[in-house]
């Protein structure tokens, strides 16, 4: 097979040359998460979304993006919580709005429309009403959350600084060294067509 290959810099519009992750909502833009904003790509030009064009953006340093069952995207910032873009509508959850702190490493949309968020306390989910965060006394492994993946069962799994844990919807379960993991931490969850899941 043969593949055509692009490259993409500030030379054709994207605000910053790093790019920390790519989600493409179900209407076809492709959305970066870069260090000057939030950018979508429609094709044929970028767009970008930050602090100084969107009041509701608390920061324009965009750690991810992902998009949601609902088709809303979600975006962690390095130091301006959460945000989640509804239609043309952006919402952002702080430390005023119950968030355990602004600085997120991943966030994402559950199947119940429930928010999560990775933060160096652990992760946290909105339900709507109020903000829940667990750490290890929860049974979650020790560390920062790094990482978060809804798997095609409806299960959280989430990436800290030392290990892998799942959420079923009632209680969290470890896994370890003892398990067949790798020791150290988990930065990045994938799961395949097989419905394995990939840790790294």
């Amino acid at each position: 097979d043969a593949y055509a290959r692009e490259v993409w810099t500030t030379r054709d519009g994207l605000p910053h040359n790093q790019v920390n992750s790519i989600a493409q909502t179900p209407e076809g833009y492709l959305w970066f998460a870069t260090w000057e904003g939030v950018v979508r790509y429609n094709g044929q030009e970028f767009r970008a979304f930050g602090r100084n064009n969107v009041p509701a953006l608390m920061d324009s340093g965009i750690r991810a993006v992902s998009v949601g069952p609902s088709g809303a995207l979600v975006v962690a910032t390095s130091r301006g919580g959460v945000s989640v873009l509804r239609g043309e509508n952006w919402t952002t959850y702080t430390v005023d709005n119950g968030l355990t702190q602004n600085e997120t490493f991943a966030a994402l949309e559950d199947r119940a429309g429930r928010i999560w968020c990775a933060t160096a306390q652990g992760p946290c989910c909105c339900d709507g009403k109020a903000w829940t965060t667990w750490t290890a006394a929860d049974g979650i492994a020790a560390g920062a959350a790094l990482a978060l993946l809804v798997d095609r069962g409806g299960r959280l799994w989430c990436g800290t600084a030392q290990g892998l844990s799942c959420f079923d919807g009632q209680a969290w379960t470890t896994f370890g060294a003892t398990g067949g993991l790798a020791e150290g931490s988990v930065n990045a969850l994938a799961e395949d067509s097989s419905g394995h899941l990939w840790c790294s």
